[in-house]
C-alpha cells in the first residue's frame, strides 16, 4: 500500500492550523493580559520575572521580559535556525531537545527533556510540543503548547509535563533602541509535576530557570555573533607556546608502539583537527584569570555545532619536564 504523501501533507497542515493558531491566538491574549504583577526584578541583568494566576487552568504563569543586544530579524533567524535545535549546547537545565518533525517551515513537533535533579531524586521531565512562528507588524510570536506525536509516548521513568495553550516567546525592536536590540517577552504557562513543594517556593525557583535561560541565551548568541566579527587573533607567541607543548607530548610517544597504526590513522586526523583549532582565528576570550597567568577563549565550531574552549596557561619553566601550556 502506497503512501498518500499529499494527505500526510494536509493533516500537518491541520495540525499547525488547529493546535497552532489556538497556541498563537493564547499567547498573545497573555501577553496583553493587565493582571501581571512583579516577581523578581534582576536589575543588574536587565531582567524581569512577572507572575499571574490563570483562572480557566488553575495554575500560576510567569512572563520573562529582558532587552538582547541583537537586531531582531537577525535574531530570529538565529533562533530558527541554530538556537532552539541547540538549545542543550547553550541551556545545562536540558537534557535531550531535538526537532521531531518540521510540520512546515515555520511550524514543528520538538522533545525535550530536563536534567535530574538531586542526584536523581527529582526525576527528568519530558514534554512533546508543537512550536510556530509567525510575524504580525514587527513582532515575531513564536507560540508552544503540548501536543501528541507517534513513537513519543509518556514513559515510567521520566515524567511527562504539560506546556500549556499560551506559552511562547515574541520578539520585536526595542523601542528604547529599535536598530540594534531586541525586546523579548516569554510567557511559561504549564505544569512541572512538582507535589507539595510551596507555590511561593516554587515560583522563585521558576524564576531563577528564567533568568538562567536568557543568560545561557545572550552568551550562546554572543558567541555567534563574534564569528561575524573581527577575529580576536592569536599571537605567534600564544601558538608557538601552546604548539610547543602539544608536540612535545606527541614526540614522546615512540613510533613502534604496539598502537602505532592507530595513532596514525585517528591520530592524525585528530592532530590535524587540532592544529586547525589552535590557528582558528576567532577565538574571543572569555575569562582572564590574570593573577593565575590563565585565559580561557571561546569559539563557535560551525561543524560540529557546538562551542569550544582554549585554555592557556602562561609560566616560567624552572624544569625542563615542565611545559608552558
Amino acid at each position: 500500500m502506497g503512501v498518500d504523501m499529499p494527505y500526510i501533507q494536509q493533516q500537518r497542515e491541520e495540525k499547525c492550523e488547529g493546535e497552532g493558531r489556538r497556541a498563537l491566538e493564547m499567547f498573545r491574549f497573555n501577553l496583553e493580559r493587565k493582571d501581571w504583577t512583579l516577581e523578581v526584578d534582576y536589575g543588574d541583568d536587565g531582567i524581569t520575572v512577572k507572575t499571574a494566576f490563570d483562572r480557566e487552568a488553575n495554575i500560576h504563569i510567569l512572563l520573562t521580559e529582558a532587552s538582547l543586544d541583537f537586531e531582531c530579524d537577525q535574531m530570529i533567524q538565529e533562533m530558527q535556525n541554530h538556537a532552539w535545535e541547540a538549545t542543550v549546547d547553550w541551556y545545562s537545565e536540558i537534557k535531550e531537545c531535538k526537532i521531531v518533525q518540521r510540520l512546515t517551515d515555520t511550524c514543528w513537533v520538538i522533545y525535550q527533556m530536563t536534567q535530574p535533579k538531586f542526584a536523581g531524586l527529582i526525576a527528568s521531565r519530558d514534554v512533546v510540543f508543537l512550536h510556530r512562528l509567525d510575524k504580525i507588524g514587527d513582532t515575531y510570536f513564536a507560540s508552544t503548547r503540548t501536543t501528541e506525536w507517534p513513537g513519543l509516548e509518556p514513559r515510567k521513568e521520566v515524567v511527562r509535563v504539560e506546556v500549556l495553550e499560551g506559552s511562547g516567546m515574541s520578539f520585536s525592536p526595542d523601542p528604547k533602541q529599535n536598530a540594534t536590540r531586541t525586546f523579548t517577552r516569554w510567557v511559561t504557562s504549564g505544569d512541572m509535576k512538582i507535589p507539595f513543594a510551596p507555590m511561593p517556593i516554587l515560583l522563585k525557583a521558576y524564576a531563577e530557570g528564567c533568568r538562567q535561560y536568557i543568560l545561557s541565551l545572550r552568551k550562546y548568541l554572543s558567541a555567534r555573533q563574534q564569528l561575524n566579527l573581527t577575529p580576536n587573533e592569536l599571537n605567534q607567541s600564544e601558538l608557538s607556546t601552546i604548539w610547543n607543548f602539544v608536540m612535545d607530548i606527541l614526540c614522546s610517544h615512540s613510533n613502534d608502539s604496539p598502537g602505532y597504526e592507530k595513532c596514525e590513522g585517528e591520530g592524525e586526523r585528530a592532530l590535524a583537527k587540532l592544529r586547525f583549532n589552535l590557528e582558528r582565528n576567532d577565538w574571543t576570550l572569555e575569562w582572564d584569570y590574570a593573577e593565575e597567568g590563565i585565559t580561557v577563549k571561546s569559539a563557535y565550531d560551525r561543524e560540529t555545532n557546538i562551542l569550544i574552549l582554549l585554555g592557556e596557561e602562561f609560566r616560567k619553566r624552572h624544569d625542563p619536564h615542565e611545559y608552558s601550556t
